[in-house]
């Protein structure tokens, strides 16, 4: 947290849903905070977290990636077969020969 002194931050006055009170009250004493550095802690780290655009944009990476892999092992498999079927072609055509 800050450094600022009490009395000059900014306060903010939050109105809470029905238990949800109870929650960070219940989660500031698991943490050993005060309710309001439990606030404080779980809003740093809401602000931190990645966007949702953030997180489309990597699994749409990944997914990129995944298919440009399993492009290459798919143009490698036919690139055998092809093979196969040129060496099979050759051996016809020797055999009438």
């Amino acid at each position: 947290m800050s450094e600022v002194p009490t009395k000059k931050q900014d306060q903010f006055i939050v109105r809470f849903p029905d238990d949800m009170r109870d929650k960070i009250k219940e989660s500031a004493e698991q943490n050993n905070r005060s309710m309001n550095a439990e606030i404080v802690v779980a809003l740093e780290e809401w602000l931190a977290r990645p966007s949702q655009e953030e997180v489309e944009s990597k699994q749409l990476r990944d997914t990129a990636k995944q298919i440009m892999m399993e492009r290459s092992v798919i143009e490698a498999r036919l690139a055998e077969i092809l093979s196969r079927i040129d060496e099979m072609e050759r051996s016809r055509t020797s055999e009438k020969e």
